[in-house]
């Protein structure tokens, strides 16, 4: 009993540090995908082969938008005739990074870490995108735009989160007015953006506990058996491959790697890696862009990510900076007072994630068993 208090003790404070700024990026995240114009995003995104992968990039990075929409907003821009170099663009700088993981970067891992992240991000998906269209020789020149519903509707309104369809829905004649906007906009951060990560998030705060326990994973254990940092970002690049980590939930658990001793680069490999090259994704991207454009997406992200972390460590010894000292030191800043109320609220909320998923796992099987 006195193992399960400490770890959630432990996780309790990765909470508090990070809660204040998780719902500042969610608040952003709202805040654009009230007043992003998705048909915007729709005509950046067309066929010129080069220029169209830069936006991509761009675009990606800040996007809000859940986990499970990339996939289909990425396979509606196809159809709309973008270019297999910017849908891998968009496919790796969305979920690689996004306006909440970057605001829970900066209070969990630091702004060196924090400034990275985004910009290593953009760097491979730009990469990835360039290597797609200058080596996908099959590539249809005319990029011939497959019927869409409504090819004049917002992407960003595509998302399979979305549950409010009011202000997607509304022509041209009645555009919504600023308070739509607004309200649309929160209802898509605390409504269908929180709950979609929710149950990711309360497992990376449970894990991130759990490591930091001595027991579990011992304070000297990666400076006594994976002293060479390209050992430990090789460890960690196996580890992100096939598993899916959203951008959020797997800062936490990058934060208590460190902690124990992690070299922030092999670190940085986890964040990257993870979040785009999931099963789900992967099986995408071979059915959009053939087995070669999934070579391409993997390398890309690969070679990069291992090189991203090579730098961040250089950049970390060069200016002589202890990693498990930066960690959380910018959120001390912080008043308690200011943290505690977002903390004890993130606390509550994913708690409440949890048991309901629970519960819906055990009325499903209760179903089941009398069905």
């Amino acid at each position: 009993m006195e193992y399960l208090w400490d770890i959630l003790t432990a996780s309790y404070r990765v909470a508090e540090e990070s809660g204040i700024y998780l719902f500042l990026g969610f608040l952003v995240a709202g805040l654009m995908k009230g007043f992003l114009n998705g048909k915007t995003i729709n005509r950046f995104m067309g066929q010129q082969k080069t220029s169209s992968v830069f936006r991509a990039a761009l675009i990606g990075i800040p996007l809000p938008l859940c986990s499970c929409s990339v996939i289909p907003v990425a396979r509606s821009l196809k159809d709309h005739g973008a270019t297999n170099g910017a849908v891998s663009a968009f496919l790796i700088s969305t979920p690689e990074t996004g306006v909440d993981s970057i605001s829970i970067s900066y209070g969990l891992l630091g702004p060196i870490i924090t400034v990275f992240r985004p910009l290593s991000a953009l760097i491979t998906s730009i990469l990835a995108g360039l290597a797609q269209n200058y080596f996908d020789v099959k590539q249809n020149a005319s990029h011939s735009i497959k019927h869409v519903d409504n090819p004049d509707k917002p992407l960003i309104d595509q998302s399979c989160c979305s549950t409010d369809e009011g202000i997607s829905s509304v022509s041209e004649d009645k555009r919504p007015k600023m308070r739509e906007k607004l309200i649309h906009g929160m209802n898509y951060a605390f409504k269908d953006l929180l709950p979609d990560i929710a149950v990711p998030l309360a497992y990376g705060i449970l894990i991130s506990g759990l490591l930091l326990q001595p027991y579990i994973l011992p304070n000297d254990f990666f400076n006594s058996y994976l002293q060479q940092p390209i050992f430990s970002m090789f460890l960690m690049l196996i580890i992100g491959l096939p598993i899916y980590t959203c951008a959020t939930s797997s800062t936490p658990i990058a934060a208590a790697l460190i902690l124990k001793g992690l070299n922030p680069g092999a670190a940085l490999v986890f964040l990257l890696v993870g979040p785009a090259t999931n099963i789900i994704t992967m099986t995408t991207v071979m059915k959009t862009m053939g087995r070669k454009g999934l070579v391409i997406y993997l390398l890309s992200i690969t070679l990069t990510a291992i090189f991203s972390g090579l730098l961040l460590n250089l950049v970390f010894t060069t200016l002589s900076i202890k990693p498990d000292v930066v960690i959380g030191s910018h959120s001390d800043l912080l008043w308690d007072g200011l943290k505690r109320p977002f903390g004890i609220l993130l606390s509550v909320y994913l708690l409440y994630a949890l048991l309901k998923k629970v519960l819906r796992k055990i009325k499903s099987f209760i179903g089941g068993r009398t069905g």
